[in-house]
């Protein structure tokens, strides 16, 4: 398999579950979020564009973690789209995190016994 598309296949992956979580905090422009990522130099997050973001966002909504609403902006009457996390969106994230610390703590040990021969 090549590096690259190893290395991008776990960012997106990595990527959808931070994003999920950040939506569990509230509602979330999508812009808001993108911009947070680009400025906070995430690491995982360091070449992504708006195109890979927004892919990002259409296929939690897809999957139905996330769901959008429309919210009138202030002054100019135009609408906004932000989007929230739905129970399945919550359940998911709940469950993945149990999965990724359990897969943390096993890697970690494993990588103990292996390099401090």
């Amino acid at each position: 398999m090549d590096d690259n598309y190893a290395k991008k296949f776990v960012s997106n992956e990595m990527l959808k579950f931070i994003v999920l979580h950040h939506f569990k905090k509230g509602k979330k422009y999508p812009y808001e979020l993108f911009s947070h990522f680009n400025s906070a130099r995430h690491p995982v997050a360091l070449s992504l564009t708006k195109s890979d973001f927004y892919n990002i966002i259409s296929s939690l909504e897809h999957q139905k973690f996330i769901k959008a609403k429309a919210a009138t902006m202030h002054g100019s009457g135009r609408a906004r789209k932000y989007y929230v996390i739905t129970p399945k969106g919550r359940k998911t994230l709940d469950s993945s995190s149990k999965i990724l610390e359990k897969a943390t703590r096993e890697f970690l040990a494993f990588l103990r016994s292996e390099f401090n021969d």
